[in-house]
This record gives C-alpha cells, structure tokens and sequence, in this order.
C-alpha cells in the first residue's frame, strides 16, 4: 500500500506502537521544522547507493523510550510513500535522550540503495526524502521536517576521450559530485588544478599515491589538465545542464590566466566567450593533445578564431569578472 507523506498507513501504526516510537517528555521552545535533510549526491546512477543525514536542529530536548528518535522517508514523484525506514530497521527498546543546544545540531547518517519496501529496484525519476522526529508526546504522530529533491537513474553519461600525456578537460554535466580522487581514472594517471586568484598550480592529484587532503572537488566551468601514461576513456556521469551557468573568476589586479570550460553540449568558439564574460578577455587559449599545439584566439581578429567542443578546456588572459552562459 502506498501513501501520501500526510497520511500514515496501518503498518506504520502498528511498527510505530510496537517500536515505541514516540517521544515521552516534553520539547523546549522546538522550532518549527527541526529536521533537515541533505544527501552526498543530488543524482544517481541505478543501483548507487545515496547517503542521506538527517539533521536535527537545536534548540532541541526531549526523551525517547526507543532508539527510535528520527527516520526519513521516500516519495516518488506522485507522493507516494515507496520506502518507510521505519519498516526496515530494528530499534532497540531502551530509554534514550537527545538535547541539541542553541545553534547547533545533531546528525544522523543512514544509507539508501534504491530498494522499495517490496525490495525491488526504484523506477528511474526524481524521488523525496522526508526527515522525520518522533511525536512530541505518547502517541502522537511522527512530526516531518525538511526535505530533500533526488534524482535515481536519470543521469546521462559523456566520454572524454584521453590521449597519452597532457589533456585540458572540462565536464560538460552538472550534479556530478566528482573529485579529483573519484574521477574513474587509472592508477598513476594525474589531476591538476590552476589557483587563478594565486596564478600558480595549487593542487596534484595522482591516483594512487596521493593522500586524501590533496584531493580536491571538480567544480562546473572549470578547465583541468589530466595527465595518462596511455590512451584512456573518461566515463562520466551527471546530469544535461538547462539553466544559466555561472562562474566566478578571481585574478590578480593587473590580469592573469584562468582555466575554463563549459557545462554545456553546445559547440561553441573561442569568440563567443568575451561576449559572455563579465570582465576584459585578450586572449583565449585551448590545448591540442593530439598535435600537441596550442591555437589561440585574439578578441578582434577573426580568421584566428576557432571552435571548442563539450569536455574541452581553455585558457583565457582576463581580468576578474563572471563567466555566464546559457547551455
């Protein structure tokens, strides 16, 4: 049976009764809503398991008599409950309290792998999480707080085509999470990023040597190199882009470089890129791996213009300013 997130079903009663689910001794000045839902990824791939905290925010008192104290539960698009984690878990019967103080909070991590509650793989589509905290008193029904918008199986995937040696790569998808250290590359294979505000290399990133604080997050309209020892495919995975893109571009007083690329499957030409920077451009660059060459473009000159396609990265001389374009 399926159920809207405002009405609770028979089976949810009765694990709720059995469970001692409810809480037992009164709140302090509880906030309206003081649950908060957040997840490590905003898209999935099938079958990837989604890590989801739910938070409880202070100021925050009360006295469980059951472990039992907060639990999440998932909607698909029309509403309907299809995961209750209520249903799945054993709670352990014993008296337990839960004081969050004043500005802070208390988080609460569980997994999710894309099961309903029959155990079947979820349909691909865009699902809910509610957090939930137990009643304020005997009896009462759980309270829901803050939600969570997710997507299972919807993403698209890219292929970025690696030449041995140096590659300038950007990732043309949104909502990825990727870091350098989960980027599917080989063993040895390199990720380096450019610090514009500082003009210099600020973080290398080689798979299996570095330590995890080397690593570093891939951002959206950025360009990074990506050195391998051989020919390789880069299998990414994301979603289409289909609203405004953003990037904002720090570099020093008198200009500098900075690494660019688009979250876009257009073709786009180096001269459309001063058109939709917010500061000055002299110069746009992109690297060739195969002729292992440079071609640039002068704002102003144009036979020495040229096309950039999704996954490439450039170099653009500029002064600060922000990077926007619609893909």
């Amino acid at each position: 049976m399926t159920v809207s997130r405002k009405v609770i079903s028979l089976i949810a009663i009765a694990v709720m009764a059995l469970s001692s689910l409810s809480l037992v001794s009164g709140m302090i000045s509880p906030p309206d809503e003081p649950v908060v839902v957040s997840t490590d990824k905003d898209a999935y791939v099938a079958g990837e398991s989604a890590q989801i905290n739910v938070t409880v925010v202070g100021p925050f008192t009360a006295t469980f008599n059951s472990t039992c104290m907060v639990f999440f539960v998932v909607e698909d698009a029309s509403n309907n409950s299809i995961y209750d984690l209520r249903l799945h878990a054993y709670w352990l019967d014993v008296l337990t309290g839960l004081r969050v103080p004043p500005g802070a909070t208390k988080v609460f991590k569980f997994t999710l792998n894309q099961k309903d509650d029959a155990s079947n793989q979820v349909q691909p589509g865009s699902y809910k999480i509610w957090g939930y905290v137990a009643g304020y008193n005997p009896m009462d029904a759980p309270r829901a707080g803050g939600s969570k918008l997710i997507s299972i199986g919807e993403e698209s995937v890219f292929e970025v085509a690696l030449v041995a040696g140096w590659n300038l790569v950007s990732i043309p998808l949104v909502d990825h999470g990727y870091r350098a250290s989960t980027l599917p590359l080989k063993r040895l294979d390199v990720v380096v990023r450019w610090d514009s505000a500082n003009q210099t290399y600020d973080r290398i990133y080689i798979f299996g040597v570095s330590p995890p604080p080397v690593d570093f997050a891939i951002e959206g309209s950025t360009g990074y190199w990506i050195y391998t020892s051989a020919a390789e495919t880069l299998h990414l995975y994301g979603n289409v882009p289909t609203t405004i893109q953003t990037r904002t571009i720090t570099v020093p007083a008198g200009g500098g470089w900075a690494f660019i690329g688009f979250c876009s499957f257009k073709i786009w030409h180096a001269s459309d890129i001063p058109r939709m920077y917010s500061g000055r451009i002299t110069l746009v660059a992109c690297f060739d791996p195969v002729a292992k060459a440079w071609r640039t473009f002068v704002p102003g000159v144009p036979p020495s213009d040229f096309s950039i396609v999704p996954g490439q990265g450039c170099l653009i001389m500029c002064t600060s300013g922000t990077l926007s374009y619609m893909p």
